[in-house]
Order: structure tokens, then C-alpha cells, then sequence
């Protein structure tokens, strides 16, 4: 995984299109983060998030997995997924 390239633009399109990807807007509804996921069995699995360098660490992250925690409830999915990596400083919140 940790040589995986980023998502494409068609792979983030066809996320969009089947309702699994939600985004963070500034001030200026300019897109600063984005959450992209995909339902596996009763899972929600989070496949990438991300917030722009300048607007991280205002909770921006936290707001897009409590996005995805309530689009999992509101379908009635029985948890989320998210693989990450132990040693990047900023992910062992999520």
C-alpha cells in the first residue's frame, strides 16, 4: 500500500458518482480535505483522506470521519474501516 500511487481522477469520479466521498470547504467553498470510502459487506471502508497542509490541525479530519460514522449509521452499516500507517505523526487519531 505504501507504494500505492494516488487515487485517479476516474477512480474519485466514480466515488463521487456512487455517493461515497465527502468534502471540507474553506471559507470560500474551495475543497481543503476530502474523504473517499467504499461499502464492503456491513463496513464502510475508508479508502483515502486528506486536508490541504494549511488547513490541518483545525479538525477538518475529525469532521470528515464523523461525516463518514453518520452516513455509515444512516445506512445501517455495522462499522468502518480505515488502514493506515502507525508511524505518520498525524494519523494516529484516526
Amino acid at each position: 500500500m505504501a507504494d500505492d500511487e494516488v487515487q485517479s481522477v476516474a477512480r474519485h469520479q466514480e466515488i463521487i458518482r456512487n455517493g461515497k466521498a465527502r468534502v471540507a470547504l474553506s471559507d470560500a467553498a474551495a475543497i481543503i480535505g476530502f474523504l473517499s470510502g467504499k461499502v464492503h459487506g456491513s463496513s464502510l471502508h475508508i479508502w483515502q483522506m486528506s486536508v490541504h497542509f494549511d488547513h490541518q490541525k483545525r479538525g477538518m479530519g475529525g469532521g470528515l470521519m464523523l461525516t463518514a460514522r453518520s452516513w455509515a449509521i444512516a445506512n445501517k452499516l455495522a462499522s468502518l474501516a480505515l488502514t493506515t500507517f502507525r508511524d505518520v505523526p498525524w494519523n494516529p487519531a484516526f
